[in-house]
């Protein structure tokens, strides 16, 4: 039991495992779209990559930052795995994705943004 609750503390302190509250007192670097933080070697950024250009064609704000070039912009976001899509409206966050979830990230752009 103590091996576990060490386990589960250095993975609480290490950033792996995630909170997934929606409320931050942060401001945003865009004030109306869809903000995803990838990274270059990501197997599940490159497969989002595409459901990512067709919310671009369809009119939606979506603007890709790598969380290796940005991290300080990525810590500010509490970003502990890729891919992770943040909705901003009036420049705050309302919702997020984490992972690879197309099907989410339709259903959260048009519910916020359409």
């Amino acid at each position: 039991m103590k091996k576990f609750l060490i386990l589960f503390a250095i993975l609480l302190l290490s950033g792996c495992l995630n909170n997934n509250s929606n409320s931050h007192s942060y401001e945003a670097p865009i004030k109306d779209g869809i903000l995803v933080f990838t990274t270059e070697y990501c197997h599940y950024c490159k497969m989002l990559k595409p459901y990512l250009e067709k919310l671009k064609e369809e009119g939606y704000n979506v603007v890709i930052i790598d969380a290796n070039e940005n991290r300080e912009l990525a810590e500010k976001f509490n970003v502990f795995a890729v891919p992770a899509v943040f909705y901003i409206k009036d420049g705050k966050v309302v919702d997020k994705t984490i992972g690879y979830n197309p099907e989410e990230l339709f259903n959260k752009a048009k519910k916020y943004f359409k």
